[in-house]
């Protein structure tokens, strides 16, 4: 299995990621991830008003806390037009990180 992940990969994303690569179920490729590890709670005071608060932090199985350094991938591919949103799908000859995640799923 390839996990492809970017600057703009965060929270949930990141700890799944994690977990994938700490456990050797999947290489993990592209660049590091952007480090949000808050789990933020929302509160209504009223009809009208809310407050969001941190109420806690993903914490990987072994510990690591990524906040504010993310995720460093197995392979470091940097493609400054990856995720970057598009009105079409990305041309699939064109897309790096696509052409590696399936090199290595051929080997």
């Amino acid at each position: 299995m390839v996990v492809i992940v970017n600057r703009f990969s965060a929270s949930a994303s990141e700890l799944v990621s994690l977990y994938f690569k700490d456990n050797n179920i999947a290489t993990v490729i592209g660049e590091r991830t952007y480090g949000k590890s808050e789990i933020l709670g929302t509160f209504f005071l009223d009809e009208y008003r809310k407050i969001i608060i941190p109420v806690g932090q993903y914490i990987s199985l072994k510990g690591e806390n990524i906040s504010g350094k993310g995720i460093e991938p197995n392979i470091k591919i940097n493609d400054p037009d990856y995720g970057i949103i598009y009105e079409n799908i990305r041309d699939p000859e064109k897309d790096i990180l696509l052409k590696k995640a399936i090199d290595i799923l051929i080997k």
